[in-house]
């Protein structure tokens, strides 16, 4: 739950966020691309991150195009995000155990996106990371320090 409050008041803060360096671009074709490729797969990202971006001009409108169909196509897995906390709790003093589990389930963790559109932090990480360097356009990942292990929103 803790997750889920993260990311809606991180969201809240960027749409708010510098409101006036947007003040001549609107959104509605980008919410619109977004819209008609709703439930696209994520198997073959470099398709689907063409075809969300290549009718927009700025690349504001396909940071939101990409970000609207993020939001509304991948649910957020809360029963992984609490697998996670507990491994992160039991593992707060052998960082290098935690690792090493941590990296057993990635596969799983990517399995469960493709499939279902459910995932954790790192499943949206990933996503956001895959889309961007198919495209020319920089982007900042968010790291937050939690439970002293870093951690990816």
């Amino acid at each position: 739950m803790k997750i889920a409050f993260v990311f809606w008041l991180l969201s809240f803060y960027f749409l708010f966020a510098q409101r006036s360096d947007f003040n001549d671009i609107h959104f509605k074709k980008a919410d619109s691309v977004a819209e008609v490729h709703k439930g696209e797969s994520l198997k073959n990202l470099p398709v689907l991150t063409h075809n969300l971006t290549t009718p927009l001009d700025t690349d504001v409108e396909k940071f939101r195009a990409i970000y609207t169909w993020i939001s509304s196509n991948i649910e957020n897995d809360y029963s992984s995000y609490v697998k996670i906390s507990n491994k992160r709790k039991r593992f707060v003093n052998n960082r290098q155990a935690f690792l090493e589990w941590n990296n057993s389930i990635t596969p799983k963790v990517f399995d469960r996106l493709l499939i279902e559109r459910k995932t954790a932090c790192t499943g949206y990480v990933h996503i956001w990371l895959k889309r961007w360097r198919i495209l020319p356009v920089s982007i900042v990942k968010l790291l937050m320090v939690m439970d002293a292990h870093q951690h990816c929103y």
